[in-house]
Parts: structure tokens; sequence; C-alpha cells
């Protein structure tokens, strides 16, 4: 081998070595500062009472990510659908924490309304308001039952009413939950009638409620019809994908199917997003 191959490979060795290192040195800080920011949004992620740090939240994403990558790339042999899938993977466990932490709320929600007939007929047979807490801790469904578990500790170490019930506020942020809390901090300062509080707090509960059901009835033909015409395209390929498996060959191995997948991409998440926001409504 002449000299000037061996410099040539040795300069182009060491450039390598170069490059991957400070590679892996701007990856490692934009990492860092990654985690960091996701991180910081919230101290603990709590589904149903299962703690974790926000940290391992992080690490399973990531890990979703580079599984799905790799099984695309291996049983497709295609490296941005592995990419594109893969970014999509990253995401799924953050949805799922979502999904979960969604049902839990309206399922506490829900129960809140015969907590508060129970906080109601309790008082009215002579009960304090914390030995009625503790009625709902015992016989409660749950997720009800474990907030108000907690909420009946917090008081026999020594919280107040308030305190616990803005600290229950605080692990379960919903509006039905926040006027109870409300409503019992103004009759603790100002003095009133608890009992005709909570029947009022539980018929506008009521009223509410049957007013989100019927919209939800009337806008579940175009959520349907949404999620229908989103599909529709998915099923249709995978159709002609199952009849003529050639004929979608070009959509997934040149650059214009490439292309055409990112625009269908970009136009379902586009319709799935306004649709949403037209068939969602607020009370």
């Amino acid at each position: 081998m002449q000299p000037l191959e061996l410099i040539i490979y040795a300069l182009t060795f060491a450039g390598v070595v170069i490059t991957t290192l400070l590679g892996v040195v701007m990856f490692s800080k934009g990492w860092d500062s990654y985690e960091k920011k996701h991180a910081g949004e919230e101290k603990e992620v709590k589904i149903d009472l299962i703690t974790m740090p926000p940290q391992v939240l992080l690490y399973v994403q990531v890990v979703s990510l580079f599984f799905t990558f790799v099984l695309i790339v291996l049983i497709l042999d295609s490296f941005l659908i592995g990419l594109a899938l893969g970014g999509v993977a990253f995401f799924v466990p953050r949805l799922m924490k979502s999904f979960a932490i969604k049902r839990r709320r309206t399922l506490f929600n829900n129960q809140l309304i015969d907590a508060l007939t129970t906080l109601n007929n309790a008082l009215r047979s002579g009960f304090s308001l914390p030995r009625a807490f503790e009625l709902i801790a015992k016989d409660g469904p749950s997720p009800l039952k474990q907030e108000f578990s907690i909420l009946t500790q917090e008081l026999r170490l020594g919280a107040k009413v308030t305190e616990a019930l803005r600290n229950m506020c605080a692990r379960v942020p919903i509006d039905d939950l926040d006027l109870l809390t409300t409503s019992v901090e103004i009759s603790h300062s100002v003095g009133g009638n608890l009992t005709e509080v909570f029947e009022k707090i539980s018929h506008t509960i009521r009223e509410r409620h049957r007013i989100e059901g019927r919209i939800d009835g009337l806008t579940a033909q175009g959520k349907l019809q949404g999620l229908v015409v989103g599909i529709l395209p998915i099923c249709m390929a995978l159709a002609y994908h199952y009849v003529d498996p050639e004929l979608l060959v070009p959509l997934y191995t040149t650059p214009e199917g490439y292309a055409v997948i990112g625009v269908m991409v970009v136009f379902e998440a586009l319709g799935f997003f306004f649709i949403n926001r037209i068939t969602t409504i607020q009370v």
C-alpha cells in the first residue's frame, strides 16, 4: 500500500472518529435538554395511583420508537416508513397515559353525584363532615374510594378540611370537584347549611351531565362519519395490497410515493383535528 493511500485512509478514519464523537456529544447535550424539558413538566406521572418518574415514561417512548423502527425496517425493508411509524410509536405511551388519566377523571366525575348524595344524607343524620368523608372512603367505588381515603388520611394527620379538599382538587382537577371545594370553603368562612349546598350542587351536576349526554348523542353521528372517512383510505390501501400486491409497491419504494404518503398523513391529521374541534362542545 502506498504512503499516500495510508495517509488518506488515516485521515478518513480520523474524520469519521471525530464526527462520531462530535455527534455523540451533541446528541448527549440535546438529550439532556429534552429530558429536562419533559421531566420539568410534571414531578410525577400518576395513573390510578400508579406513580413513576417522568423520565421512565420518556425512556418507554424511546424504546417504543426503536423497536417499532427496527420491526418495520425488517418487515417492509423501508427506512422512511420505519422512521415514520417509529415517530408515531414514540407518542403512543404518552397518549395511553393521557387516555388513562382522562378515563379515571371521567369515572370519578360520574361517581361524585352519588358521593354528594351520601354526604347530604350523612349530614342530615347528624354526622360531621369528616365522618361523612370516611363513609365514602369505606363504602364508595373506585376511584372515588381511593381519593377520599387519601383525604381522610390527611384529616387524621391534622390537615384542615378545606386544605385536604384542595389537595384532592390538585390530584383530580375537574370542575365539579372544584365547585364542591369552593362551596365548603365559603360555608366554613361565612357559615351556611351544607346540606342545602350539597343538594344544589348535586342538582347542578346532574343537569350538566344530562346536557352533555344530549350533546354527545347529537354529535355522535358526525364523529362516526369522521372516523369512517379517516379510516377508509387505509382500508382501501390494505384491500388493494391484498388483491394486487404489486400495485402499491411504488407507494413505498419511490420518492413520489413517500411524498404521497406524507401528504396523506398530513391531511388525515388535519381532518381528525377539524372534525374533533367541530364536534366538541363545552358545557
